[in-house]
């Protein structure tokens, strides 16, 4: 008789695992593909929803930007007039700078996030509706 080699049951449990996962991501894009075609009517809702979500970063970043000015203005004003007194001073408003140059870093990332989030949307629903 023939040698008839039986299947690898780890070999089955992987593929059957491997199959699983598949389904699971494949309904998990179709649950997306919903939710996004429920939430947005055409690509310009996705932009207005895109200018909304900006907005207030938009806003803080321009008062953050703001802070800094005022901040490096003080710090002109100081050195020009010198001192012993004015250094600590100083120092003080250049680790309010330092702390709101970062916080101007983090909201500008932040803003970066959320268009490629509202691009990745807008892409998606392109392709989901033909570009309707």
């Amino acid at each position: 008789e023939p040698f008839v080699q039986e299947e690898d049951p780890a070999a089955k449990a992987a593929a059957e695992k491997k199959k699983h996962e598949q389904e699971l991501a494949r309904r998990e894009e179709a649950r997306r593909a919903r939710a996004l075609l429920a939430t947005y009517t055409s690509t310009q809702d996705i932009e207005s929803a895109r200018s909304r979500a900006l907005s207030p970063v938009k806003r803080q970043i321009e008062s953050i930007e703001a802070d800094i000015t005022r901040l490096q203005k003080q710090i002109n004003e100081l050195k020009k007039k010198g001192g012993a007194q004015n250094q600590s001073v100083i120092e003080s408003a250049r680790s309010q700078m330092e702390t709101q140059t970062s916080l101007l870093n983090y909201k500008k990332k932040e803003a970066e996030d959320i268009n490629a989030r509202y691009d990745d949307d807008k892409k998606r629903y392109i392709e989901l509706t033909g570009g309707r």
